[in-house]
């Protein structure tokens, strides 16, 4: 019984005079009292809708994809290993550092997609063998490349949205490259490049995946439980 501002006090447990700045925030109507701080739940979509997300955010630097030339263009045997076939991998541009002895991923800019804005090298070396030479698991080619402000494989899966009406969050590359290999090169999955979310990335979707399009986190097991191994 009773009304709308009846039920929003009792849920949100206000006063009727904070319902009332509540309701006038959520509009944008001018209130003499204003300044009580109360937030507007609008307030993310407003800026996505007028385009105010990136204005004062510094994109990555973009590069030319000959960036990779240096490099050999050639899939690492634990690729293969891993169930990803040779065809995914070449699209996604996979490569090897004989030097660092590292595969390489390159990150194509999710605006730009035809450029590169990162290039992440994971070793091959064991666990053990880290543990032994103190070599780091990853290493970032390109400096100052900031993941948060990306997603690996948008370039690709951007095409296949549509008919898929799903986006898949892995954390990590390889992730990408088993789902596109086992849907054939019709995958539609990218990479966060760690198990959070920004607020860029959280933006980006919600600007650029069509409206009916399905948003599944599909993060380690440690994650999802929020259990450590």
């Amino acid at each position: 019984t009773g009304d709308l501002f009846g039920a929003l006090a009792k849920i949100m447990n206000f006063g009727f005079s904070d319902v009332m700045l509540f309701i006038h925030g959520m509009f944008g109507i001018a209130n003499e009292n204003n300044n009580i701080g109360m937030i507007d739940p609008l307030s993310d979509l407003k800026k996505l809708a007028n385009g105010t997300y990136y204005r004062n955010q510094e994109p990555n630097k973009l590069y030319n994809p000959n960036v990779m030339d240096k490099y050999i263009h050639t899939i690492h045997h634990s690729i293969l290993e891993e169930g990803i076939v040779p065809r995914v991998a070449y699209h996604f541009g996979i490569a090897y550092d004989p030097y660092k002895d590292r595969i390489l991923f390159p990150h194509y800019d999710w605006v730009h997609t035809d450029k590169i804005v990162g290039i992440k090298g994971r070793t091959t070396q064991t666990a053990e063998e880290m543990a032994i030479t103190g070599t780091p698991k990853y290493w970032n080619y390109i400096t100052g490349y900031k993941k948060t402000q990306n997603l690996y494989g948008y370039n690709i899966a951007k095409d296949n949205l549509d008919a898929c009406k799903m986006l898949i969050l892995f954390e990590g590359e390889k992730s990408v490259l088993k789902q596109f290999s086992y849907e054939q090169g019709k995958g539609c999955s990218v990479a966060l490049g760690g198990h959070a979310i920004s607020e860029n990335q959280v933006e980006f979707i919600l600007k650029h995946v069509p409206n009916d399009c399905e948003i599944v986190l599909a993060f380690d097991k440690d994650v999802m439980t929020n259990e450590s191994e």
